[in-house]
């Protein structure tokens, strides 16, 4: 329900609101049926689930994770409440062992919202399991350690240097339990105590160089003293992430002796070197020039197969051929000691006659103990490496099929599911496929108006409105039951596909609802966008078809929507198809046409309005174009404009016809004198006025036909002429030139009476719809005599357009109109036509 002061609209854009946040959450989530059937699912629970379905159905989930959560639906039924949480975070192990793609192990909660519905969230937790399985490795290697020295007193110690764990021998030593000492800080045997602010130091100076050493009285339970050795060492492998993993390792001996005191500190190190022999992973210790003093078993292991002669003297040797910048690498680290490099990815590619038996990638870290030593660590990264590629290909290969703005699939990967779709064998009855093709109309009049980024926006929403209103599975088609799956296959084109229908009528039902859904405005930046759109269906035929071709007649059909007015749904005939090929055929001609000089002018008389029923034949001339084909003879203008819009044509035809029109406009001036027009009108289109040298090209055909630039009218729709600064400049431009501007069909764009003063026109032309009606309708008459008033107090003129009769023609004038245009006074006629029509005697009233 809405809330109190919230209207439906503010109830959608919450709405749309919260899909998109869905959409976009870094989990899985997934809204199904109290029996599992998934209801709604975005993208990453999509991918997450994809693996687990041999037939990339995800139809219902309890079927889906069945392999690896066999009792999911039996504990969902079994829950009593009405709401509440069914499992929280359950580990689902994965089939395989993780050697695919996908991920190795799920989270799974589940809650019940009520008693139809359940939501459930999934997450990958691959790598935050194998990190516990690696400390759980690290864990049990450091107890048996811990249990295997018994000359000293070990102590495991967490991040915070406080004590974890420890051996047999630390009770002997230092006569504390366990009850008693875990958790405190290892500070607790140092006698007098250490102040809180230094008891880092240790750790500190561990982790900088290794190790630390330091000898000196301790304090046993009973509060007696001993001189004692403590070594406190890093742990290799250990975690970050939580404060209480085993981090470090201390070592403390007993050394009651002081004699002995000058030799333990030598002990002590080659304890520390024993605890690291056995570490699972590559040690080396060597010198800044790479000489080898010390390496383990694992470090020999990783190594010898780089090293053809056995020569493990020199580590820096031995992986120049993979890694040549080491040496100028710790040369040019100038701190006295810390970390040189961490996780530097070593390739190792196949040398000639050396197998490639050993690891393919190493991970290496290097750590400057102090002026004369370095510590490196080696790692196999090999599989880990093989993973992040296997990743990166899989994300590469589905971003690939997926539009970056809006997050639908693209056309590639429409293309895919539709090729899946079409090559299915299909049910006798009940079976049936759907392509939807739906395309945002004036949509490039929404970027030139409000900007590119209000546009991206509305696309966002329509993708959004898409998503809401089919089921948007992402599920391959093919399996039983029906899919919608809905796709972003142009700058302002989108697809629906449509499998498992019952028949034709149920593509179309979802077809209307489509245009009702995405019709609705759109809120963007404190605008409310009013949206049209035109969509084209293709049903799919028994046996395989060409999924291009499926797509191919989609667009066709739209078309076909299109030129009956558009915001409607048109189901694809085969003749459709001819008609295209019809018009592909139309715009090779056109082409040629333009070369070979077959188009040419026409002209409508624009008359003065004078009073009792005058008419004034000289006020001006409307250029019109036509074509005449060799083979189809004269083609109208409403069947080749549009093609020249879209195949970019109608600027040179633009700009013929202004330069054909002038030159009968100039020899009008010397052959009629007084009775020739004193304006021509010449239309500009919108690939025109988008010309950056618009300006320039029409001075260069004043000049070039010695037409007066004052004379001249050019005329423009009331819709481009509300279009952003571009288009402002270009009109100011030219009105700078003395040339006078007119806004065609006024009353049919985005413009009204109180934004009229914000266009730079001289004339508004009244649209023709008006003017049918202006005779029989009051409403009509009111407006226009409301548009009449408006531009005369703006000192500009007005036309009426598409005058038939008289009695049209007296309602016009009556409301002051000052000039008429329509089959009453003429049609168009040729230039020759022109030069009788305007000498010709008498036939100067309408009436």
């Amino acid at each position: 329900m809405s809330a109190q002061g919230q209207g439906p609209a503010q109830d959608q854009q919450e709405h749309e609101a919260l899909l998109q946040f869905l959409y976009m959450a870094p989990v899985g989530l997934v809204q199904l049926a109290a029996d599992g059937t998934i209801l709604m699912l975005n993208p990453l629970s999509a991918q997450l689930l994809m693996p687990l379905s041999a037939d990339g159905a995800l139809a219902n989930l309890f079927d889906a994770l069945a392999p690896v959560a066999p009792g999911l639906r039996q504990q969902c039924a079994a829950y009593a409440p009405a709401h509440g949480l069914v499992c929280d975070a359950s580990r689902l192990q994965l089939r395989g062992g993780g050697a695919g793609d996908g991920p190795q192990v799920l989270s799974l909660t589940m809650l019940k919202l009520d008693a139809g519905r359940l939501m459930a969230v999934l997450s990958d937790v691959t790598a935050h399991e194998l990190r516990e399985r690696q400390l759980r490795k690290t864990s049990a290697w450091l107890d048996a350690i811990m249990h295997t020295i018994t000359d000293y007193a070990l102590v495991s110690l967490d991040q915070l240097g406080r004590i974890e764990s420890w051996n047999e021998s630390i009770g002997r030593v230092t006569g504390y339990d366990a009850a008693a000492a875990l958790g405190q800080p290892y500070t607790l045997f140092c006698a007098g105590g250490i102040p809180p602010g230094q008891q880092q130091e240790g750790l500190r100076e561990a982790d900088a160089k290794g190790w630390t050493l330091d000898q000196g009285l301790r304090r046993r339970a009973d509060g007696s003293q001993f001189w004692a050795s403590s070594m406190i060492s890093p742990l290799p492998g250990r975690g970050r992430q939580g404060e209480r993993e085993p981090a470090y390792c201390m070592i403390i001996r007993d050394m009651t002796e002081p004699a002995a005191a000058a030799t333990e500190s030598d002990d002590a190190y080659e304890t520390l070197i024993q605890f690291l022999y056995r570490a699972p992973v590559a040690l080396i210790q060597l010198q800044h020039s790479g000489e080898i003093e010390m390496l383990n078993p694992m470090a020999s292991q990783l190594l010898m197969p780089l090293a053809p002669d056995g020569d493990l003297g020199n580590l820096f040797q031995v992986l120049q051929p993979y890694a040549p910048d080491l040496p100028q690498l710790c040369a040019g680290f100038v701190g006295e000691h810390g970390v040189v490099c961490e996780g530097k990815r070593i390739g190792l590619r196949a040398e000639a006659g050396r197998t490639q038996q050993g690891p393919e990638v190493l991970s290496l870290g290097l750590l400057k103990v102090d002026g004369r030593r370095l510590m490196a660590v080696l790692l196999d990264a090999t599989h880990e490496v093989m993973r992040e590629q296997r990743t990166l290909a899989s994300r590469l290969a589905s971003a690939a099929r997926v539009d970056v703005l809006t997050r639908l699939p693209n056309r590639a990967g429409a293309l895919d599911l539709l090729r899946n779709m079409a090559q299915r064998a299909r049910l006798t009855a009940g079976d049936h496929g759907a392509v939807m093709f739906i395309s945002l109309e004036r949509f490039r009049l929404i970027n030139a108006t409000f900007g590119n980024d209000v546009g991206d926006q509305v696309m966002v929403l329509v993708a959004e409105r898409l998503r809401a209103t089919v089921r948007g599975s992402g599920r391959v088609p093919g399996a039983a039951g029906a899919a919608e799956v809905a796709a972003r296959v142009g700058g302002d084109e989108f697809a629906v596909l449509l499998d498992g229908l019952p028949d034709a009528a149920a593509a179309e039902r979802i077809g209307s609802r489509l245009l009702d859904r995405l019709g609705k405005p759109y809120r963007v930046a404190d605008h409310d966008l009013a949206c049209t759109f035109s969509i084209g269906i293709v049903m799919l035929e028994q046996g395989g078809q060409d999924a291009d071709g499926l797509l191919r007649d989609a667009a066709i059909a739209v078309a076909a929507a299109k030129a009956q007015g558009g915001g409607r749904c048109v189901l694809f005939q085969r003749r459709m198809r001819e008609e295209a090929v019809l018009r592909g055929g139309l715009e090779a001609d056109l082409r040629l046409a333009v070369e070979r000089g077959e188009l040419f002018t026409v002209y409508q008389p624009v008359v003065g309005l004078l009073a009792d029923g005058l008419i004034d034949r000289s006020a001006g001339v409307e250029a019109l174009v036509r074509w005449r084909h060799p083979v189809r003879g004269m083609v109208g203008p409403v069947e080749f404009i549009g093609i020249a819009e879209d195949c970019g044509l109608i600027d040179a035809i633009g700009e013929q016809v202004l330069a054909m029109a002038c030159g009968d406009f100039v020899r009008w001036q010397a052959l009629l004198g007084e009775r020739a027009p004193r304006l021509l009108a010449v239309n500009l289109s919108r690939a025109q006025l988008s010309q950056q040298d618009l300006c320039g090209k029409v001075a260069a055909i004043l000049t070039a036909t010695g037409m007066a630039a004052e004379q001249l009218q050019l005329e423009i729709t009331e819709s481009l002429a509300a279009q952003g600064q571009d288009i402002q400049a270009q009109l100011l431009g030219l009105k700078a030139m003395g040339i006078k501007l007119a806004l065609d069909d006024f009353g049919t764009g985005y413009s009204s009476l109180s934004s009229l003063h914000l266009l730079p026109v001289d004339t508004v032309k009244i649209d023709r719809s008006f003017i049918t009606l202006a005779a029989t309708s009051r409403h009509h008459e009111v407006l226009i005599e409301a548009t009449v008033k408006v531009a005369r107090s703006l000192g500009m003129n007005t036309v009426a357009e598409g005058i038939e009769t008289p009695q049209q023609a007296a309602v016009v004038s009556a409301q002051g109109c000052d000039k008429g245009q329509g089959y009453l006074f003429s049609r168009p006629i040729s230039s020759a036509a022109i030069e009788e029509w305007l000498g010709a005697e008498g036939g100067n009233s309408w009436q």
